[in-house]
């Protein structure tokens, strides 16, 4: 498990998308993102990661 905190610049949640597909064909398996990012753009970036989101935003 890794935490990757401050996650505030679109360079940054590029190359955490980055991680999280090289991650996901390693292992097989998708990784779960448990996403707290207010700024819509960033968000976009993750979002289209191959994870397993949860979106506290969307939560209801």
């Amino acid at each position: 498990m890794q935490t990757k905190p401050y996650i505030d610049t679109l360079e940054k949640a590029q190359a955490l998308a980055a991680i999280i597909e090289s991650t996901a064909d390693r292992d097989g398996h998708r990784p779960i993102i448990i996403d707290t990012i207010v700024d819509q753009q960033i968000r976009d970036v993750i979002r289209q990661a191959s994870g397993f989101k949860v979106d506290i935003f969307r939560l209801s």
